[in-house]
Order: C-alpha cells, then structure tokens, then sequence
C-alpha cells in the first residue's frame, strides 16, 4: 500500500511537483489522512488499518446498493 512509482516520475501527467516528498514510493500510504503524518505506527498496523478502511467502505457501499435497489 505504497504510492505507485508512476506517481513520482518527473515525466509522468500524475506528478505533482508539490507533493511532500516524504510521500513518495516506499511509503506506506495512510487511508485516513487527516493532514498529520502518524508515525506512531508501524507499517503493518498502518496497512492493517487501511484494509479496515476499504472493507468498511465496501461495506457502506454494497447496503446503499442494497436499499437503493429495494426503493425502486
């Protein structure tokens, strides 16, 4: 769960020059950032939690899927 490296090449349309640096490939990409690095955590706990982040989406998703179907 790290940023894809197309992300930092300089020739590619997706760079973006003001982009932290500190984000760059490697690091491990936070699902809920809220504008503060935690650097609390470890890798695996970050990647953990994100996993928590796109189940639960899926989640709120797949019942919106749901109800909106059972509305029409």
């Amino acid at each position: 769960m790290t940023l894809p490296a197309i992300y930092a090449d300089q020739s590619s349309p997706l760079y973006d020059e003001r982009r932290n640096p500190a984000h760059l490939p490697q690091f491990t990409l936070d699902l809920d950032y809220n504008g503060t690095d935690d650097l609390t955590i470890s890798r695996d706990q970050q990647i953990d939690q994100n996993l928590r982040i796109m189940y639960r989406q899926v989640s709120i998703n797949r019942n919106l899927m749901r109800t909106n179907r059972s509305t029409t």
